[in-house]
């Protein structure tokens, strides 16, 4: 039961990267899935770390350019915040479980930001502090939406006489992109930051790392 749940997850994660282009976030987050996959079957316990790691020599050795991507810093930079930060907020507990719940999505949402920030202050110079606010209220209906686009996906290629629902993902992107473009818009909510060079991120992650148990 184990491996056969391990093979279907598996192709599943292949046929997703296959849909997004193997885009380096895609990749980076099935590689991780996989390890944490046969962690289980293996009865072996997950460190992300090493997964996180595992992901990053995989990519690099297959297209080392990746390194200097942006969306391969951020993604990597994202998942190492919430690693080492996220359970640092784990001191604060709700009893009641919507609380707890709720606090959760805000902890995993701040530590990705907060593994983020340098990088968004050296690239583009800014950072929206109205982000955390999209990212709890956006990313929980991503989730829908990408079931929605495998599912679509799926029986296009089936089916390509299906062709015309492929627009229902395209018009419920454009639905997001326009709720987010209104908390974008909140007044008072760009931070500039533009002293900050490559030493000084090292050594921010190198302070994260230090100060996560």
């Amino acid at each position: 039961k184990g491996r056969a749940q391990f093979v279907t997850i598996t192709a599943f994660l292949f046929v997703y990267c296959l849909l997004c282009s193997f885009t380096p976030s895609v990749v980076r987050a099935s590689i991780m899935a996989i390890c944490l996959l046969l962690s289980k079957l293996f009865s072996r316990n997950y460190d992300p770390l090493n997964a996180l790691s595992l992901a990053g020599i995989i990519l690099l050795a297959l297209s080392p350019m990746s390194l200097f991507s942006t969306g391969f810093q951020l993604s990597f930079c994202a998942t190492f915040g919430i690693i080492f930060l996220s359970r640092l907020f784990n001191l604060v507990h709700f009893k009641n479980s919507f609380a707890q719940e709720l606090w959760n999505a805000i902890r995993i949402t701040i530590s990705a930001q907060m593994g983020v920030a340098p990088l968004m202050f050296y690239y583009f110079g800014w950072i929206s502090a109205w982000s955390i606010l999209a990212n709890l209220l956006l990313v929980p209906l991503f989730t829908l939406f990408y079931t929605i686009l495998f599912a679509v996906n799926f029986f296009v290629v089936i089916c390509p006489q299906l062709q015309v629902i492929a627009k229902v993902p395209e018009a419920i992107f454009e639905v997001f992109r326009y709720f987010n473009n209104i908390i974008m818009g909140l007044p008072n909510g760009t931070i500039f930051f533009n002293k900050i060079n490559l030493p000084s991120i090292v050594l921010y992650f190198v302070l994260l790392w230090t100060s996560s148990k």
